[in-house]
């Protein structure tokens, strides 16, 4: 199970000690891994398309956000993360 949280700052939830109640997230630290070294950007579209493709924003031309209705998206032939995991014969599902 991947996953990510857009706009939650990394002392946000309650697995630092810092009072906020995030029992459902906590669960999942302590019951998974917790990676705490990452980097995203400042828009949600190139954290994303940086995540499911494995590249740069700049190599992929989704530099900022992708507002809903828009044509822009990333290349059609660029590889992305589900069908690297379907290749190794994991099942994937969005929500």
């Amino acid at each position: 199970l991947l996953v990510v949280m857009d706009d939650l700052g990394s002392y946000d939830l309650g697995w630092h000690g810092t009072g906020i109640n995030t029992p459902v997230c906590d669960e999942l630290i302590n019951s998974g891994v917790y990676l705490s070294n990452y980097y995203v950007l400042p828009a949600c579209s190139p954290t994303r398309s940086a995540l499911m493709c494995g590249r740069y924003p700049l190599h992929t031309g989704i530099n900022q956000l992708i507002r809903p209705g828009s044509s822009t998206g990333l290349p059609l032939d660029e590889e992305l993360l589900p069908q690297m995991l379907g290749r190794a014969g994991y099942r994937r599902h969005a929500v």
